[in-house]
């Protein structure tokens, strides 16, 4: 049986998450450096350059990633024999495999996460490609009926094309100035379960507004 959509994507709420996002000046601030970067260091296909903006994202958003050098190196073969190609939410998953090690001793390790953000903010066409973390999954999770139980995306084609796609083609009427950061920043304001919270930021707004009900 499908899963039934338990929290609703009220325009009220969208415009609400709109309007914290304007007002947040680390997130304000943080996607203006990545924006910055982007345009002094526009190349995908040179690795000095993308050393430096794989830093700033695993950084910012405090990625478990010791080493940025494998994962940057990925990405910048990968843009060289793809330069005609277009990359879309189907090549995440590609970029994402990322070898660790020496010869004698490798694994490949997947970062779809870095791999979605580094796009997301660096890509030509990053708008189109959204954000993948855990708070963007969950928050998917409770909007298309999961629960608040984590469900486990095979891919991030599984999580883009099946899921965000899926909740916001069924909402095209409202709109967001950026559906990555609403997903990320309503679940961070979300009650972990009724009569808990989680001190986040948001969390006195969200619940002094009811903007946000858990099922149940």
């Amino acid at each position: 049986m499908a899963p039934v959509e338990l929290v609703s994507l009220a325009e009220e709420k969208v415009g609400f998450i709109d309007a914290i996002y304007r007002k947040a000046d680390r997130w304000q601030n943080y996607d203006k450096a990545l924006a910055g970067l982007k345009k002094v260091l526009p190349n995908n296909d040179d690795l000095q350059s993308v050393l430096v903006k794989a830093s700033a994202i695993v950084e910012f958003y405090g990625l478990w990633i010791f080493d940025v050098y494998p994962p940057s190196k990925r990405l910048t073969e990968y843009y060289r024999k793809n330069r005609k190609v277009v990359i879309n939410y189907e090549h995440v998953d590609d970029i994402a495999k990322v070898e660790f090690g020496d010869e004698e001793k490798s694994n490949i390790k997947n970062l779809k996460s870095f791999a979605s953000k580094y796009l997301h903010f660096f890509d030509e066409n990053g708008e189109r490609i959204a954000i993948y973390d855990n708070f963007s999954s969950r928050a998917l999770a409770l909007h298309l009926g999961y629960g608040r139980t984590r469900y486990q995306e095979r891919n991030y084609e599984d999580f883009f094309k099946h899921r965000f796609s899926n909740l916001f083609n069924r909402h095209r009427n409202i709109t967001s100035s950026c559906p990555a950061h609403y997903l990320n920043l309503s679940e961070r304001g979300a009650p972990s379960r009724p009569g808990r919270t989680r001190g986040s930021l948001f969390q006195a707004a969200f619940l002094r507004m009811g903007l946000w009900a858990l099922p149940g």
